[in-house]
């Protein structure tokens, strides 16, 4: 069985925790990146250079690739390419080719933050107040709904792109039209522009512990299990520092959450545990940044999705992890030692993002 990694970028680890859940069954593990400077690609059987995610060609280059490597699933890495690859999912499945990705209906309710916020709000979970213009954040200002300091984030967005805490009216005019400077100067503008002036949220900011959860579907979207790392340290918007925690209280949190979703594989959750409730930041329906923490610890997710898609029954214990492991992320350089191969050089000549 042979995996494609796409929008691989900096994830060697990754490819390294498929690579190892082949090496029973056999298969390579390939990776593709619109950048030629990826990391993921040094540790991968080859890697590709592809369009950017919105070019025309940018499906049709990934089946390209499928189809002359044999690559039997693509298992997608980053936030943007979710909506493009949940659309084209039953394109791929009539090929042969399995897609790791969660229904357009979920990937919507997760790449959209606003979405998200209603999502929880009509199924019964906590989320921080949440306002999608000025118009509404001011007018809840005025009626003491909510109070300084506040949060302004992408409404489309991943990592700390965009993310300003804000203590006064002063900043907030200030600092909104800043972000939609960013916003539209970053790969965020596509998705942003079609709503350009609803492309910013607005928070309440939470004090407590954060936390971590993967929450884990099987590939027809049924709950398998979750695990909980508690957050010591963030960078540039990942989990940097982690400790597992067998919290059943989270653990159960993740159960509900999974089986309203119905998310295929991973569903990596950022939350707030305060003295009053936990709060959902934010839904992620792929391999996220904390998910190293959990492998850690001993988990195993790529070898349980590789069973899966053998048709075949996933190890128990690779939903089963140790508490109290404390994960670190640090710094290991990588040396490149084959070029990427080229699939940009006859796409068509369209705009990129």
């Amino acid at each position: 069985m042979n995996i494609l990694l796409t929008c691989a970028g900096r994830r060697n680890y990754i490819v390294d925790y498929f690579k190892a859940a082949l090496e029973q069954t056999g298969g390579n593990v390939y990776a593709a990146n619109s950048k030629s400077y990826a990391a993921a690609f040094v540790p991968a059987e080859q890697s590709f250079l592809v369009p950017e995610i919105h070019h025309p060609d940018y499906i049709k280059t990934i089946l390209q690739i499928c189809t002359e490597y044999g690559i039997s699933a693509i298992v997608p890495l980053f936030d943007i390419e979710l909506p493009v690859l949940a659309k084209a999912r039953n394109m791929f499945l009539s090929h042969g080719i399995q897609v790791i990705v969660s229904s357009p209906d979920v990937i919507e309710i997760c790449y959209d933050k606003w979405e998200t916020f209603k999502f929880l709000q009509q199924n019964g979970f906590q989320s921080p107040k949440t306002y999608i213009d000025l118009d509404s954040v001011n007018n809840a200002i005025d009626n003491k709904e909510i109070d300084f300091p506040l949060i302004i984030k992408p409404r489309w967005g991943m990592g700390s792109i965009g993310i300003m805490e804000i203590d006064n009216r002063e900043e907030l005019i200030v600092l909104y039209h800043k972000i939609e400077k960013v916003i539209q100067a970053s790969y965020l503008g596509y998705q942003s522009s079609k709503e350009p002036g609803q492309m910013i949220l607005i928070q309440e900011k939470l004090t407590g512990q954060e936390y971590g959860l993967d929450v884990v579907n099987n590939l027809n979207g049924e709950y398998v299990t979750t695990f909980v790392k508690r957050k010591i340290a963030m960078r540039s918007g990942e989990t940097d520092i982690a400790v597992t925690e067998n919290d059943l209280e989270l653990m159960d949190f993740g159960a509900k959450l999974a089986k309203k979703l119905n998310h295929m594989a991973n569903l990596d959750v950022d939350l707030f545990r305060t003295d009053k409730n936990c709060f959902v930041l934010e839904m992620n329906p792929r391999f996220g940044g904390g998910y190293p923490f959990s492998h850690l610890a001993g988990a195993n997710l790529p070898a349980a999705i590789i069973a899966w898609l053998k048709n075949e029954e996933a190890d128990p214990a690779w939903f089963t992890i140790t508490p109290d492991i404390t994960g670190f992320k640090g710094i290991v350089p990588l040396k490149m030692t084959k070029s990427p191969i080229n699939f940009t050089e006859n796409v068509s000549n369209h705009c990129r993002e």
